[in-house]
């Protein structure tokens, strides 16, 4: 949340009606789509998972990925909701909640991945950067999929 919360708000921002005060914060409607949006990506990564343990994947490999793709998908996730003005400005402005997030998580993801004693805590086979690289494409893929699924369901972007 202090991603979203730092965003600069946007320029009709005062020119809206504000909120009834008996009104719910979110809709029915947002909420249906955060769980659809939210199925679909759980079932993107159980089936790579699941594709990874049935092609003879040890369980420490398939679960270094997994989690690889989860921690991605939700960056990306954040980036994509953020906007691409949001985050442009964010990068640009430096030292932000955004860039923050950001760095943390790679520095973090950079140390679970190469120093052994902590990868053995998690119960992680090293894996090689051709592996992250897919993780990456496929978190990409996963969340870019949600842009035509709210097209096709009908509903809108989700504004924050």
């Amino acid at each position: 949340t202090l991603v979203f919360e730092a965003e600069k708000e946007s320029p009709n921002t005062m020119k809206r009606a504000p909120r009834r005060l008996g009104s719910p914060l979110f809709s029915k409607s947002v909420v249906w789509q955060s769980l659809i949006e939210g199925m679909v990506l759980v079932a993107i990564m159980v089936l790579a998972h699941w594709y990874m343990l049935e092609n003879g994947w040890g369980e420490d490999h398939a679960r270094a990925i997994t989690f690889l793709l989860v921690t991605l998908t939700n960056v990306m996730l954040i980036l994509a909701i953020s906007g691409k003005r949001a985050v442009a400005d964010a990068f640009a402005r430096g030292v932000t909640p955004l860039t923050v997030v950001v760095t943390v998580v790679s520095l973090v993801l950079v140390l679970v991945y190469t120093i052994e004693p902590v990868r053995t805590l998690f119960k992680f086979s090293a894996i090689s950067i051709e592996e992250a690289l897919a993780a990456f494409g496929l978190a990409l893929v996963a969340v870019s999929l949600l842009f035509p699924l709210r097209k096709l369901l009908g509903m809108r972007a989700t504004k924050v």
